[in-house]
């Protein structure tokens, strides 16, 4: 029979220690007293178990205790790795049972790890899922000689068997070790530490994630004063590729709302333990008994496209995933039905590659799309949040021409870099530092360079001698653009004086092609499109060239009509190109100053292109020895910015 450790006895000296105290009480605690007291008597008929373990870190304290309680009793624990050793020990225990004694085996992963002739004739599998506080309360009465009372089994939530050891073996009284366990408990399950962490109020966040944010930070505060149950609640999975911020925007709403925020991902699970679909599901039980175990809590689970929609593996995956799936699709249904303050929220690159029971309703069923930039307010915003008043809004405008579509994350790293180029230059950061990283050195030569700048810089030069203020230029590869000029728009209201005039700088570029560049190329089909639509609004829909009637109100138009149309529009454009052409004549030394201060700077800003136009204006007046007078159209202004897309600042209303 097993040997009983001495409760009773008083004296410090004769106390158990807690590394065999502790795997004794456990196995003691496992079995039970019904096992105990026949799996040892070689009278009666053997016995053969499976102990299925929490982790491998289980298996040799096990082992010994067991072999220290048991004496005709054959034990051996299996591990992932070992599987030659395995065999060995497998048939050790099969001719052990053969011979009449009984048998234990321990595993972590017993269907991994232990062969099914032995699972054939297992009389019974017994599951240790944890620490239980009763086995522990004991061991430290032992240990110590005094009372654990107070110790829960939220307090050993996380906590392994080595862990728990080394907490009541290292001496003192049971409230030292209690304290103990609390440190550790404290270490491994502490909520993230947020002081780095922007509210949401800081954070720059499109229009439908600011929306969804700041909803769901009223329900919490509203959860937090009993105006709202939990169950009002809407769990949620944010998608978006890598480095868009969304651990950072759930850490922020945690932040914000004041709950606490505890972060967990599927490849934190799988690093747990041997990557064992059971160890993978205790690790995820873990994670929801730590948050269940406090309330205002946000638990944010990432990668969740690490578990795949069963409905499209093949049988083999289907099983092997099924009970990892079902066990973690449990646990969130836990969270639900607990009734405490609660919020689960998950976050993936891949939304469509999600189990649908993962995100079904009452589940992670809100979906949000946390997406890059797509606009330059969008992108100046983000930057703004990483420089903050270092720059001025128009400089920083010009280099959200070329964060559009870059990731928060890659936008801060570029931030970080050009600080460094500043640091090892021993000045401050300038917004070419910026532009360097953004947009590297192309590998264009040198004479299609100029061609591009020359076209960008007739844009702007006669947008500037038309009264249009001109924001930008650059000569940087932007999406489908080769390059972008941007203007003030026009106001709501323009007149036919208005259009031409926008028409004649979006042909501009066409004109310095034919010109000054290497010939017209297929990189002005923007202007000409955007120009060509100008036109046929102007005439069809907004009556500013005689004609009346609307032709979108017109039920059809005959093929005729068609063809005057498209007869009119190509006389006008042909007469505001040779507008074009003259003026791009007229100002070449201006076109020719600001294409080389693109050529070398690849982006200018409102100021530099009004100084370099200006100087070379005043040095071409001095050349023929005229005054320095330049007449500036009518052209109403306002303060927003519209993006020409390689060349036409067109504002339509």
């Amino acid at each position: 029979m097993f040997e009983s450790l001495n409760t009773a006895n008083e004296d410090p000296s004769d106390r158990p220690r807690a590394a065999i105290a502790l795997p004794v009480a456990i196995a003691q605690h496992a079995l039970g007293k019904d096992i105990l007291g026949v799996i040892d008597d070689p009278r009666l008929p053997a016995m053969a178990l499976i102990i299925k373990v929490p982790s491998d870190s289980w298996c040799d304290p096990l082992e010994r205790a067991l072999d220290r309680m048991l004496k005709t009793v054959e034990v051996h624990s299996y591990k992932r790795g070992r599987r030659s050793s395995s065999r060995k020990d497998e048939f050790d225990l099969l001719g052990s049972l053969g011979s009449g004694l009984s048998t234990i085996a321990i595993s972590a992963t017993p269907e991994d790890t232990i062969g099914t002739e032995y699972h054939a004739v297992a009389d019974r599998v017994i599951e240790i899922t944890k620490l239980d506080v009763k086995v522990v309360r004991k061991v430290i009465r032992q240990v110590t000689g005094g009372s654990s009372g107070k110790l829960t089994q939220a307090d050993l939530v996380g906590i392994g068997l080595h862990e728990a050891v080394a907490a009541i073996g290292a001496g003192g009284s049971a409230t030292d070790c209690i304290a103990r366990l609390a440190r550790i408990r404290a270490r491994k399950s502490a909520p993230a530490d947020l002081s780095h962490i922007a509210t949401l109020e800081a954070l720059p966040l499109v229009a439908p994630v600011r929306d969804w944010a700041d909803k769901l930070a009223a329900d919490l505060a509203r959860v937090d004063t009993g105006q709202l149950p939990q169950s009002a609640l809407r769990f949620s999975t944010m998608e978006g590729p890598p480095g868009t911020g969304k651990t950072v925007l759930a850490a922020s709403i945690a932040k914000s709302s004041g709950w606490t925020f505890h972060r967990t991902s599927i490849q934190d699970w799988f690093n747990a333990g041997d990557g064992h679909l059971g160890a993978v599901t205790k690790a995820c039980a873990e994670f929801i008994d730590r948050l269940l175990s406090e309330d205002r809590a946000i638990g944010f689970i990432d990668e969740l496209q690490s578990i795949p929609n069963r409905g499209a593996l093949d049988a083999r995956g289907r099983d092997w995933w099924m009970p990892v799936v079902d066990g973690i699709l449990v646990q969130i249904d836990r969270v639900r039905q607990s009734g405490k303050k609660i919020l689960l929220l998950g976050a993936c690159n891949h939304y469509d590659m999600l189990d649908p029971a993962l995100i079904r309703p009452g589940r992670l069923e809100t979906r949000v799309s946390v997406l890059p930039p797509s606009t330059v307010e969008e992108a100046v915003s983000v930057l703004r949040f990483y420089l903050g008043d270092r720059f001025s809004l128009g400089e920083i405008e010009t280099v959200g021409n070329l964060a559009i579509g870059a990731s928060p994350a890659f936008i801060e790293s570029t931030v970080r870099q050009a600080e460094g180029i500043a640091r090892q230059h021993e000045r401050d950061m300038t917004v070419l530092d910026l532009v360097s990283i953004f947009a590297p050195e192309e590998t264009k030569d040198a004479e299609d360079t100029l061609h591009l700048a020359l076209h960008e810089a007739a844009h702007a030069v006669i947008a500037y001698r038309l009264g249009v203020g001109v924001t930008s230029v650059t000569i940087v590869q932007l999406a489908s653009k080769a390059g972008v000029t941007v203007t003030e728009s026009a106001s709501g209201n323009p007149l036919r004086e208005d259009i031409e005039n926008l028409i004649t700088i979006g042909l501009a570029g066409r004109a310095a092609d034919e010109l000054l560049g290497k010939g017209p190329d297929a990189g002005s089909a923007h202007d000409l499109a955007a120009a060509t639509s100008l036109l046929v609004s102007a005439r069809e829909s907004w009556g500013l060239y005689g004609k009346l009637s609307v032709t979108s109100q017109i039920p059809s138009a005959n093929a005729a009509s068609r063809a005057d149309l498209h007869e009119w529009v190509e006389n006008q454009l042909s007469r505001l190109m040779q507008r074009a052409r003259e003026m791009v004549t007229e100002n070449e030394m201006a076109i020719r100053a600001l294409a080389s201060e693109l050529v070398k700077r690849r982006v200018l800003r409102g100021a530099a292109i009004t100084e370099t136009i200006e100087s070379a204006t005043t040095s071409a007046h001095a050349q023929r020895d005229e005054p320095a007078v330049v007449e500036l159209g009518l052209l109403p202004k306002r303060p927003s910015t519209v993006d020409t897309g390689g060349g036409l600042p067109t504002s339509r209303p």
